[in-house]
Parts: C-alpha cells; structure tokens; sequence
C-alpha cells in the first residue's frame, strides 16, 4: 500500500515503488494523459488532488510514495479507473492497457499514425506473431514491458543492440537424417 513518503514508509514499501510510482506519473503527465493535448503542471495536479506543488515533485521524482487516498485522487485526476496503473507489476493488464494509450497519444503528439501503435492480430499477421511470442515467453514479456518505459531514444539503442546480436548470431545446423 502506498505511503506518504520513504521515512514514513510501511515495511513492504520501497526505494523501487518509489521510483515505478514517478515513472508511471511522470509519463502520465507528460503526454497530457488522457486526452494528449496539454501537459500537466505540478500546481493543476496539486490544485486537484489537494495537495502542495512540491508533493507532486517529490512524487514525480521517486522520492514519496502517497497514502492510499492520494493515489486514488491521483488516478481519478488522470480519469484512470483505478490507482493500480501506479503500483502494479509492468507486465499488468492494467499497466499495458494505460501504456499502449500513453503511446498512442506520444504517437499522435509526434504525428505518426495511431494505427502503426495500436495494430492488432487482424491488421497484421506479424502482430499475430508477436502476440503468441509475448503469451509464451516470459523473457519476452519482460522486455517488452520495460520497453515502454524507454524514450525514443533508449528504444533506438535497444533495438540497435538487438540486431546486432542477431546479426552476429548464426543458426547451428540441424543434423542430417544421411548419416
């Protein structure tokens, strides 16, 4: 459960929840979640939430965790139908559904088409793919969730280690059924 702030902390908060917390808000409010077309400042959220500027910061930056009653106040400022986006593991239906609308809305921000976010198994057989990969393999999972927390910039650098690992990675023959 959330708390108010490390000192204060309950024994099965942490550093970690912390951090995840401000991760999660700040991309919130950097895209102008929900609608993508403004982005919020620390003084709306605390205006709203009833809280000072300065919490939202703390917030923001890993350094507090709020009280179960902040984070609900918080999610319904993001009209988030609940406050586990904030708290939950990356690999959480709630938690992907928030994210694949974060980035559509950085995609509509950044003029590329929705549709190239959010294809579906229907639209392209390589989703399909990917879809059966991402159920079946855990690993998968968990590159594919912290992936979304990269700028454009990380995903760039990811993406070039990975070809370069592909490329360098040659398939072992199968034996043949001749000997």
């Amino acid at each position: 459960m959330p708390s108010s702030s490390r000192t204060g902390s309950t024994p099965d908060s942490s550093d970690a929840d912390a951090i995840r917390f401000g991760i999660r808000l700040q991309r919130l409010i950097s895209v102008g979640y929900p609608e993508g077309t403004k982005r919020y400042t620390d003084v709306e959220i605390a205006a709203s939430v009833g809280v000072s500027a300065q919490y939202v910061a703390n917030l923001r930056n890993g350094k507090s965790l709020p009280r179960l009653e902040k984070a609900v106040r918080l999610a319904a400022f993001f009209r988030l139908d609940s406050w586990d986006y904030f708290v939950k593991p990356d690999d959480d239906p709630v938690v992907l559904a928030v994210e694949r609308r974060v980035r559509a809305l950085n995609a509509q921000r950044s003029g590329q088409p929705p549709a190239a976010v959010g294809a579906t198994e229907a639209d392209d057989p390589d989703v399909a793919e990917l879809w059966t990969h991402l159920k079946n393999n855990r690993d998968v999972q968990r590159i594919a969730s912290r992936a979304t927390q990269l700028t454009p910039e990380g995903l760039a650098a990811v993406l070039g280690v990975v070809d370069q690992i592909l490329g360098s990675t040659t398939p072992t023959p199968e034996p043949s059924d001749d000997s």
